[in-house]
């Protein structure tokens, strides 16, 4: 998760993970982290832990393409 002024720096100041196999509930988000707090998934429980983060680099060329060079 970003917003104009990160992106355009290649950050971000959020991320989550959702279970791809999961269905529409809640129990699908297995981490979400967001502006400093992380909540993580244990037990089908969701603990809140502060991580002090306030924003931090994008992961970047991850897709195949000329612009990443990537070759098969």
């Amino acid at each position: 998760m970003s917003n104009h002024e990160l992106f355009q720096r290649a950050r971000a100041m959020g991320m989550m993970l959702i279970d791809a196999t999961g269905d529409a509930s809640h129990g699908s988000l297995l981490f979400f982290a967001h502006l400093g707090k992380i909540f993580l998934r244990l037990n089908n429980v969701y603990e809140e832990l502060n991580s002090g983060f306030t924003d931090f680099p994008c992961y970047e060329n991850n897709l195949k393409g000329e612009w990443s060079q990537w070759r098969a």
